[in-house]
């Protein structure tokens, strides 16, 4: 990959993302960013946090969720 630097920790950082997510993720990123530090720390809000929050989760029938 050529937009990040060629670092340890950026290597671990990746394979650790696709073991956690193995089917990918999807982040709706209605502007174009600038560089790939911005675009980083974009993405990163979203993997911090939920989509939704715990307590509003009413039923799990690993085919549906509701809320």
């Amino acid at each position: 990959m050529k937009w990040y630097p060629n670092r340890d920790d950026v290597k671990e950082l990746i394979d650790q993302l696709y073991i956690r997510y193995p089917h990918g993720f999807y982040v709706n990123a209605k502007k174009k960013m600038k560089n790939a530090k911005g675009a980083a720390k974009y993405i990163g809000r979203y993997l911090a946090r939920p989509a939704i929050a715990e307590y509003r989760i009413e039923k799990n029938d690993y085919n549906s969720v509701y809320f």
